[in-house]
């Protein structure tokens, strides 16, 4: 689980479900049945065009679009071309952002329910090593802080953080953490930061290998090329 990539992994992929949230009731696309599919049809055009119309008044190079109505992929297409230069199909891969944040999440508690986490245990108890310039608040901070985004980490300095792009190694950047000045007690308030998803991960990785995480997480959901 490398952090370099993970700065670059930003918004598209929300961008584009933002607008086929706002896309399908724009252009009047219901539920899609066998009877309704050549309006579909004329629909998915529509939905083409405006998103190519957006992606080039943005500015935006490439991307690659999917509609899954009724657990099924009704319509897929792909626009402009990928950093190397080919065009870009529904096949493509694509930095997924974020959305390893919930990957993570996801990991943690199953890692909960196998009875090798505790929510509420000091991340200190998995990770020894790990700790903030205040030792107090080192001790207080939990798995579920960081889970809730509440462990007083400034979303500045997890973006400083990745911008950098840290050591060779997850483990690493949370080395670097160790002169980190929180903006807050812990526990008080929430303020998302990438740097507790971060600590997450590299809790993760101790409690469970990686090739255990494609199996456990990845592969019930079919990411088979992640």
């Amino acid at each position: 689980m490398k952090l370099r990539g993970l700065a670059r992994r930003h918004g598209l992929l929300l961008w584009l479900s933002l607008i086929l949230a706002g896309g399908m009731a724009w252009f009047g696309v219901d539920a899609v049945s066998d009877s309704d599919a050549a309006d579909s049809g004329s629909a998915y055009e529509r939905i083409d065009a405006y998103v190519a119309d957006q992606l080039q008044g943005s500015r935006i190079p490439g991307a690659a679009l999917a509609i899954v109505d009724g657990g099924r992929v009704v319509h897929t297409t792909g626009f402009g071309s990928d950093g190397h230069g080919h065009p870009i199909t529904a096949d493509t891969p694509f930095w997924i952002g974020s959305n390893t944040k919930s990957i993570t999440a996801l990991a943690i508690m199953q890692l909960v329910e196998d009875g090798k986490v505790n929510l509420d245990s000091p991340v200190q108890r998995y990770l020894p090593n790990f700790q903030v310039a205040d030792p107090a608040a080192s001790a207080t901070i939990t798995v579920r802080h960081l889970l809730n985004q509440t462990s007083g980490i400034a979303r500045i300095d997890g973006i400083e953080a990745l911008a950098r792009g840290g050591g060779e190694s997850m483990r690493d950047t949370v080395a670097e953490m160790a002169d980190l000045q929180l903006n807050r007690p812990v526990g008080e308030s929430f303020e998302h930061a990438n740097l507790n998803s971060v600590v997450l991960g590299v809790l993760v990785e101790r409690g469970r290998q990686i090739i255990e995480c494609r199996l456990a997480v990845l592969r019930p959901a079919s990411f088979h090329r992640v």
